[in-house]
């Protein structure tokens, strides 16, 4: 469809896939006809590219992959990420786990990211953040019907801090909001200790630091 819409706008087009042994799913099979019957053509994956590529939309996997890419898959992997030109995934760049952000093989490196319908778990754990670019959202009209009741996992961000940090008087100071103890560290590894007590003092909060042996 993204194809067919770029022609659609005039954008000089070439579309490349992999053909797999079993039947598309209806879908993708009415997005395949029309994409024909409007005078598109599909290449197939060791086709030349063109000469001048100034975007590389990867529509390849999706969110459907346990295993790591081979043969085709692989390779074109491999072609996008050595291109110069930057790499707009759907859904989830290509071999990457929608499930959990591991990478189990090659895997393409994002600009940006697409996601439709739902954020989903593997596009902000494990390897994501090393692949998924600037993380975009369409909810492709279906919000309404999306209520967050199922949803493994829940993302919180700077604008969640409203929900637990009540608002702090001029006056205040650190010792109106709480005390923390930060006990770790050893002889010539307190650096992590050192950093989460000055964060601590730096959001405002009372803190102790004990550098246990």
């Amino acid at each position: 469809m993204v194809a067919r819409l770029a022609q659609a706008a005039g954008i000089e087009t070439t579309l490349l896939a992999c053909e797999g042994e079993k039947p598309l799913p209806e879908e993708a099979q009415r997005a395949r006809d029309a994409w024909l019957e409007a005078g598109g053509e599909i290449y197939a994956p060791d086709a030349p590219w063109p000469e001048q590529v100034d975007v590389i939309v990867d529509a390849l996997l999706g969110t459907g992959i346990n295993r790591a890419p081979t043969g085709a898959y692989a390779a074109l992997i491999k072609q996008a990420n050595t291109h110069a030109a930057p790499v707009l995934a759907l859904d989830m760049p290509s071999g990457l786990s929608a499930a959990n952000g591991s990478v189990p093989g090659e895997a393409i490196d994002a600009a940006q990211t697409l996601s439709f319908v739902a954020l989903k778990p593997g596009q902000i754990t494990g390897k994501a953040r090393d692949l998924i670019g600037r993380l975009r959202y369409a909810d492709l009209g279906l919000a309404p019907f999306l209520t967050g009741e199922e949803a493994p996992m829940a993302r919180f961000d700077a604008s969640s801090l409203t929900r637990w940090l009540k608002p702090r008087k001029p006056t205040s100071h650190k010792g109106n909001h709480g005390r923390l103890l930060v006990v770790g560290g050893d002889t010539g590894t307190a650096g992590a200790i050192r950093m989460t007590a000055e964060a601590a003092l730096r959001a405002g909060s009372g803190a102790r630091a004990d550098a246990s042996r």
